[in-house]
């Protein structure tokens, strides 16, 4: 079936004829041997709610109303009110029409709020928990002594106190374009990668 929408060119490796080199299909096989799923979680059909919608819908209830009372007229004689019963069948595509409208309408909503849900992230079930500020203190020697120091009862002339002035003050002041790593100062403000 994949073959009939591949181009004929793409079944040959144009560079190996034209260097009379062994031909290689590798890209090709990955191609066709690659399994096209759907989404599984689209749904197929209408929900209840969507499908109570469409049946209390004036249309589809006059369209429902006609089709009984042609059932009702055609009265098991189908031979003999062939009009009616193509009347009725003609009824039933037009309901059948409505009803794959409000389906692809039905769907292509889902998709498009799935998709706004995904990129929110509303439906994730593993969330990656770990706070900003953990990770600015592994950069920022500064905050990490902070958070450790700020509400200890230590008095300001004491090397803890004293310490984390210090950083606060480095923290306010500090104008570095680039953080210090280990072994690794920035020169006139770069980094030196």
């Amino acid at each position: 079936m994949f073959l009939k929408y591949q181009s004929a060119l793409k079944a040959l490796d144009i560079q190996a004829l034209f260097w009379d080199m062994e031909p290689d299909y590798e890209c090709r096989e990955l191609e066709q041997n690659m399994a096209h799923h759907r989404d599984p979680n689209v749904p197929r059909h209408l929900n209840a709610a969507g499908l109570a919608e469409f049946e209390q819908d004036d249309e589809i209830r006059a369209l429902n109303e006609k089709i009984a009372e042609l059932g009702k007229r055609i009265g098991g004689q189908f031979e003999t009110h062939k009009d009616l019963v193509l009347e009725r069948n003609q009824l039933y595509s037009r309901k059948a029409k409505r009803l794959r409208k409000k389906r692809a309408e039905f769907v292509k909503q889902w998709w498009d709020t799935a998709y706004d849900e995904y990129v929110a992230g509303n439906d994730f079930t593993e969330r990656d928990l770990t706070c900003l500020f953990d990770i600015y203190r592994k950069y920022m020697p500064e905050r990490s002594r902070i958070q450790e120091a700020l509400f200890k009862e230590v008095p300001l002339d004491s090397e803890e106190g004293k310490q984390c002035l210090r950083d606060m003050i480095s923290l306010c002041t500090s104008t570095e374009k680039v953080a210090y790593y280990p072994r690794i100062n920035p020169i006139d403000g770069h980094c030196l990668v």
